[in-house]
């Protein structure tokens, strides 16, 4: 079912920018690999406004903007249902996320770092379990391939097989 939202495609990749009490919905799109900030939309009017520039794809809770193009409206309070709502709004498929791409805290891009580099940085447990690690190239964060991948890529997988 194609909309406006469609046309505002970059490369495959959606641009989100996501209204602060949707937190946990901000994480999960950045955890899927998408672009997305969090900021504080205290009035709709402005929202509605710039939502027409189309850099980004708002999402907010106010569902009196439902209607406005680039504006994507949440009424649900559990961040799946959330994700859930933004994936069949703009039909969005399995084959083209890229998840464990961006750092959840600040959204910036994940780079391949040199095992021996995080020693020190990471527990020692998990520096001798795994081989492979990624560093946020802003915050320096160090991310790694836990059990906690398994169960998003499950959550992930469920999620877009019922849709």
């Amino acid at each position: 079912m194609p909309n406006r939202l469609h046309d505002e495609l970059v490369e495959n990749r959606y641009r989100f920018r996501v209204d602060r009490p949707l937190g946990k919905l901000a994480k999960w799109l950045r955890l899927l690999g998408y672009d997305t900030i969090t900021d504080r939309f205290p009035h709709i009017q402005p929202v509605c406004d710039t939502s027409r520039r189309g850099d980004r794809i708002w999402i907010i809770r106010t569902q009196s903007a439902s209607q406005t193009p680039g504006i994507i409206s949440i009424a649900q309070n559990d961040p799946i249902q959330q994700l859930k709502t933004v994936i069949t709004h703009l039909g969005i498929q399995r084959k083209t996320l890229k998840p464990f791409t961006r750092c959840i805290r600040c959204n910036h891009t994940l780079e391949a770092i040199d095992k021996g580099r995080v020693r020190g940085r990471v527990p020692d447990y998990i520096w001798e379990m795994h081989a492979q690690f990624r560093i946020c190239s802003r915050c320096q964060k160090i991310f790694w391939r836990g059990s906690h991948v398994a169960k998003h890529n499950k959550i992930i997988d469920q999620l877009m097989a019922e849709l």
